[in-house]
């Protein structure tokens, strides 16, 4: 197991430089260790393909956010997430309304599908020159 913390953590902890962040993913990649324990600097921008599951310890309120987490896993093949939930507090009401938002989120890609006559090809017809403006 290790520990990828960003520049520093919350407690004082002095946290790791990126030098040393890239170093414990290369060795996280080589199958050193198979347990990787990353504060929010493991949310975004890693790209360990074998990654087949992720547990979160909290849910986040941000739909993007929320996606972002869940792309850490299932790049190469299947993956799971795990989303610790205390019932009665604030994870709840995160975890519910970052579910909303994100079915909110695709009606809305679904209506601009449809209004778009069902295509979500984007047309290549852009600038080829200078002088195309």
């Amino acid at each position: 197991m290790a520990k990828l913390v960003g520049q520093s953590d919350r407690k004082g902890e002095k946290g790791l430089r990126q030098k040393e962040q890239v170093g414990v993913l290369q060795r996280f990649r080589d199958g050193e260790f198979n347990v990787l324990v990353a504060t929010s600097v493991g949310e975004e921008g890693l790209d360990v393909a074998s990654t087949d599951l992720v547990v979160f310890y909290e849910p986040v309120p941000s739909e993007i956010r929320s996606i972002q987490r869940r792309g850490r896993t299932g790049r190469s093949r299947a993956g799971n997430v795990v989303i610790l939930i205390t019932r009665g507090t604030r994870d709840e009401a995160y975890y519910y309304s970052s579910l909303n938002k994100e079915k909110a989120m695709r009606r809305r890609l679904e209506t601009m599908k449809d209004e778009l006559g069902g295509s979500t090809e984007t047309k290549k017809k852009g600038q080829k020159t200078l002088d195309g403006f």
